[in-house]
């Protein structure tokens, strides 16, 4: 959902809104000093800022928000496992970080602007900034698939005009909720299901951004890459 149509429903639902859209980065960062280990920051920033302030580290148009864990898991040995269990920590981490938004998001909460002027602002999460691998984990969609589009996977990455529909979202809701028949959605839809460690799996709060309030990566994915 772009900005103008979010605006709009957000207003609708309750008049007299504004949007602060928020966008969120990370990235696991190999740091060279200290022996090779990894660190892996979140960071924040808003689209009310301009792209010329939010582009440039001087400025301090981004905030470190969070750093999350770097472990791999090597104590279990499956590597299905692992890698499933990863993603379920990395979506963990994320729907904690990105809970104090959930309220706010629906209720508003009152802001001053640089004019002073006090508004109802709804903060809602709007898009998340990463490499490759990072949309793949953030959408579910399996390695190796677009995670915004249909194109098949022998021509993801070619250069050519043709141009895939986005993913649908009722077939990645299924995907990602499906539970008896899981095993057999797999086959048809290109989407790897996640859910809490509390939670019997799948869960409708699997992926940390479903639960959040005006927003879906599916319909036209607000993902950029950095």
């Amino acid at each position: 959902m772009t900005i103008q149509p979010m605006q709009k429903v957000v207003e609708c639902a309750t008049p007299g809104a504004t949007i602060v859209p928020i966008i969120i980065s990370s990235d696991k960062t190999r740091l060279t000093q200290f022996k090779g280990k990894s660190a892996y920051p979140v960071y924040m920033t808003i689209r009310n800022l301009p792209k010329d302030i939010r582009r440039k580290p001087s400025q301090q148009g981004q905030i470190l928000l969070a750093y999350l864990p770097t472990t791999s898991l090597p104590h279990i040995k499956n590597k299905a496992a692992r890698r499933r269990t990863v993603a379920n920590l990395y979506h963990a981490c994320m729907r904690k970080i990105l809970s104090s938004i959930k309220e706010p998001g629906d209720s508003g909460v009152e802001m001053a602007s640089g004019d002073g002027i006090v508004r109802r602002c709804h903060p809602i999460f709007a898009a998340h900034v990463g490499d490759y691998p990072e949309q793949v984990l953030v959408t579910g969609v399996k390695y190796g698939e677009c995670p915004c589009c249909d194109v098949p996977r022998d021509e993801l990455g070619d250069d050519h005009n043709i141009q895939y529909p986005f993913r649908d979202l009722n077939a990645a809701m299924n995907a990602l909720n499906i539970a008896d028949s899981f095993l057999r959605a797999q086959a048809y839809v290109p989407y790897s299901p996640f859910h809490p460690p509390h939670l019997t799996p799948p869960h409708p709060t699997s992926t940390f951004h479903l639960t959040l309030p005006y927003f879906s990566l599916y319909p036209h994915p607000p993902l950029h890459p950095p």
